[in-house]
């Protein structure tokens, strides 16, 4: 997964898509990303209050990569 990447819930209902902003590793050069924020179509909450929400990697589905 990287910054630009149109993801989706694996596991979700409405399939809600969102751009990958960033994406971060446990430790510095760990393997892939675990966690990422990402920028809703459908926002779940209000972005003010959670800036630093990030979600799991494994929890979303690429749908379109950013290359």
């Amino acid at each position: 997964m990287k910054v630009g990447d149109l993801v989706t819930y694996k596991h979700g209902s409405d399939k809600t898509q969102g751009i990958v902003l960033y994406v971060q590793k446990q430790y510095i050069n760990s393997g892939k990303p675990e966690r990422a924020r990402v920028h809703w179509s459908k926002p779940f909450f209000s972005y003010e209050e959670l800036d630093d929400y990030l979600d799991w990697v494994d929890d979303l589905e690429i749908i379109s990569e950013n290359r």
